[in-house]
């Protein structure tokens, strides 16, 4: 089990996966998995069948990857059919450390450039209170109930709750809340050191556009 792996996903690790290969598409010659969604899962998974292009034409490559991809559909399921879970913070860090890797490869080349993540708040989030919607975001700051600093430290935690959302459907995780906040928190952290190790690997210093 990788580090930060959720120990909700070590069970199918010792099912015994059906035999099955990968399917060559008739037009394009690129190799295909299908695979019939399981029947108590049909309602959760929203379809009957998973189709999904291994992007390439050599048998061998098929293979390979058809059975990394088999496996991960088979641990998606095991999690859906498990429940909802708890995460401990090396999981929660495990799974956001994609995040990290996206940021850095994203802002690699100018991270100066990039607007969106301020390295002089991170620390700051949730040190206030719990997010809440944009429309009552956008009233408080109108009627000044709320700094510029403020609404971006809010406007931050939202987008990594969002983003933790987006990591546990990709995962096909249902977690508790605890462990909701506890990605969100951890998505936080990959984000503010991405930026970080973006900024050391750059050739010059940089530091918010003015160079050191």
């Amino acid at each position: 089990m990788w580090l930060g792996e959720p120990a909700c996903y070590t069970a199918v690790l010792h099912m015994v996966l059906p035999m099955s290969r990968p399917q060559l598409h008739p037009r394009s010659g690129v190799y295909w998995l299908r695979k019939r969604v399981p029947a108590d899962l049909v309602a959760a998974v929203g379809r009957r069948e998973v189709t999904l292009s291994l992007q390439t034409k050599d048998p061998a490559e098929a293979k390979k990857r058809y059975a990394e991809e088999l496996l991960k559909l088979e641990r998606q399921w095991a999690g859906l059919r498990s429940g909802p879970c708890s995460l401990i913070e090396v999981e929660a860090h495990g799974l956001a450390c994609k995040v990290h890797d996206w940021w850095l490869e994203t802002h690699r080349a100018n991270p100066s450039e990039q607007s969106f993540w301020p390295v002089d708040l991170a620390d700051k989030l949730w040190a206030s209170p719990t997010p809440v919607g944009a429309e009552t975001l956008l009233d408080e700051l109108v009627n000044g109930r709320i700094g510029p600093h403020q609404w971006r430290i809010r406007e931050l935690q939202t987008w990594c709750e969002q983003t933790a959302g987006t990591v546990l459907e990709k995962h096909w995780l249902i977690v508790d809340e605890i462990s909701r906040a506890r990605l969100a928190r951890a998505v936080a952290a990959a984000g503010a050191a991405g930026q970080s190790h973006a900024e050391l690997a750059c050739p010059r210093r940089v530091r918010w556009g003015a160079a050191e």
